[in-house]
């Protein structure tokens, strides 16, 4: 019997209320995780972990959709599905994916023991369609959720496995159509791409970072293993922002987007080498405001410079703010925005005749 013609087998028997030996496990998640509709969109950044099918090991590859990580199939599959529910009015999230050899050895050993977990039933390690990539457990205790995938699941290739577990939905296919982690180095979304940067590349330090972004973007922000390189709400400039490294070599460098409420819509990983190129002349930081804080408009404006910085422009999204050459004030300049709300505040330090240094962004929150 193949796969598929087990699971519309499992599904009759289910009907007819017989009980079924589970092909999955499950674990019982949390009656908050059940219910819950927080939404966050995929990360495409790819890592390659070992997956198991029938106590058989092999290699898979796992992104991470709604702060789970799962098989980048399914989790293309589960984008497109989640998308269409999303526009019925249903919000279907990830409560859990894709499990390790040890994380399934820790659930199975609370089942045998009956030490953790409240003792939930596990699977065998090596057994699990949690090892092999295809199970997803969803938020079905939440509205409307288990009678959309009850009606539509079959449509995107997720078919209910298990009949005691409303919450364990796998992906069987077939696949229902490009998903936002089918772009090319598995690095971008359907939200947001790099557009000068690809994986393996190898660029001179004084490095422009700019990206293609989809409706509804705010700003962009950058970072290297977790240290902020600069932010953009400038559109119109491809959110670009600039960046010198104080050592070269390989980075891995993350573009998140956000809307106006600062939600975060999408994210991109590129992994490039960065080569000697320009050398630091400076540094800057923005003394105030603060990142992340929240200011009453009427800010001012203030920067820690040295080196051979002479001068300061600000601006945000790509509107000139003011300048000062007032170094002994750390470069003051007070702000009235015309419009509130969440703002990307740039700081350009030049030298005497005018060539940019360094520069540096912070995103702030702008309240009457």
């Amino acid at each position: 019997m193949t796969r598929r013609a087990a699971v519309l087998a499992v599904g009759l028997l289910s009907a007819c209320g017989e009980g079924v030996a589970t092909l999955g496990d499950d674990v019982v998640p949390a009656d908050d995780a059940l219910a819950s509709t927080e939404q966050e969109l995929i990360s495409c950044a790819a890592r390659s972990e070992t997956g198991y099918e029938n106590g058989r090991s092999f290699a898979i590859t796992v992104v991470t959709v709604d702060g789970k990580p799962a098989e980048r199939k399914t989790a293309n599959a589960y984008a497109l599905m989640q998308q269409a529910a999303l526009r019925d009015g249903v919000r279907l999230s990830v409560v859990s994916g894709f499990r390790s050899m040890s994380e399934q050895r820790f659930l199975y050993a609370c089942y045998v023991n009956c030490s953790c977990n409240d003792c939930n039933l596990a699977a065998q390690p090596g057994s699990s369609n949690h090892q092999s990539g295809e199970a997803l457990d969803l938020n079905t205790a939440a509205p409307g959720v288990l009678g959309w995938l009850n009606r539509n699941g079959a449509r995107f290739g997720f078919y209910r496995t298990v009949p005691s577990e409303a919450w364990h939905w796998e992906f069987l296919g077939p696949t229902p159509g490009p998903g936002p982690c089918d772009g090319a180095g598995g690095g971008s979304t359907s939200v947001l791409r790099f557009e000068n940067l690809e994986t393996g590349g190898w660029y001179t330090n004084g490095l422009w970072m700019r990206v293609q972004a989809g409706p509804g973007v705010r700003f962009v922000t950058y970072s290297s293993d977790g240290f902020p390189l600069g932010a953009s709400e400038h559109r119109a400039d491809g959110f670009s922002a600039r960046y010198v490294f104080s050592s070269i070599g390989e980075r891995a460098i993350v573009a998140k987007a956000y809307d106006a409420e600062r939600r975060l819509l999408g994210e991109a990983l590129v992994q490039v080498r960065v080569t000697a190129g320009e050398p630091s002349r400076g540094t800057l930081d923005l003394e105030s405001p603060e990142d992340g804080g929240w200011f009453e408009n009427g800010i001012w404006l203030k920067s820690r410079v040295s080196g051979a910085i002479t001068r300061v422009r600000y601006s945000a999204g790509g509107f000139p703010l003011g300048e000062s050459t007032d170094a002994a004030g750390r470069f003051p300049v007070r702000v009235t925005f015309s419009s509130l709300g969440w703002r990307v505040i740039t700081a350009v330090g030049v030298d005497a005749r005018g060539v940019e240094v360094a520069r540096r962004s912070v995103v702030v929150r702008v309240s009457p």
